[in-house]
């Protein structure tokens, strides 16, 4: 009696990975995200729809993929500068992962389009901007934890995409207008956070009076 097939090892799962992603974007840069079928995708690559569901069982499941290969870009080689205030650092995290995507902006681009009406991917790329600005937050060596970690990560998750459709619309090769909004933006989250701070210290002040 033949034993259950194997699932692939770390590595080889990796491997794939790599390979659908870039068969997929290629796919959707020319016909559409809506379009993308997993059997495209095994008739590209070569590999059998059961290795690829192995990998990723749904289109929402490869997109999440691809997004965790920016996040070990992004983070992978990060050393802050020891005179970098957290601002700095958090910019610095963000700017590197608009510069991963610029390497398939128009693939993004089309993904955007047609994505934001499946309730599948919406969910699960809502769930990984969260885990991904979680992640921000911590290397830049803010606290997450507790309520108020969890209101850090909603807001930087908010400047994200309010970021981000400004990067859609940048064509500028050194991203000046999106570095100018987020820029903006943290500074005006940062300004927030602190008057809350002080407003939060006096609460408590007279309420231990």
């Amino acid at each position: 009696m033949a034993g259950k097939k194997k699932a692939p090892r770390k590595s080889a799962k990796k491997d794939i990975a790599d390979q659908l992603i870039e068969a997929a974007f290629n796919r959707v840069s020319e016909y559409g995200w809506r379009r993308l079928t997993m059997f495209d995708l095994s008739k590209d690559t070569g590999f059998g729809l059961d290795e690829i569901h192995d990998v990723f069982p749904t289109k929402a499941k490869l997109l999440k993929g691809y997004v965790q290969r920016v996040d070990h870009r992004v983070f992978e080689h990060y050393e802050p500068n020891a005179s970098d205030s957290t601002r700095d650092k958090i910019f610095d995290l963000m700017m590197r992962r608009f510069d991963e995507f610029n390497n398939n902006k128009s693939t993004i681009k089309a993904i955007g389009r047609e994505a934001c009406i499946d309730p599948e991917t919406l969910c699960v790329s809502g769930c990984g901007l969260g885990c991904s600005m979680r992640k921000t937050l911590k290397t830049a060596g803010v606290r997450v934890s507790g309520v108020h970690g969890m209101m850090r990560v909603q807001a930087l998750s908010v400047i994200f995409m309010a970021t981000f459709r400004t990067w859609l619309q940048d064509n500028s090769e050194e991203m000046s207008k999106t570095m100018a909004d987020l820029d903006k933006r943290l500074a005006r989250a940062e300004r927030f956070e602190q008057t809350f701070c002080r407003g939060v210290k006096r609460t408590a002040k007279k309420a231990a009076a």
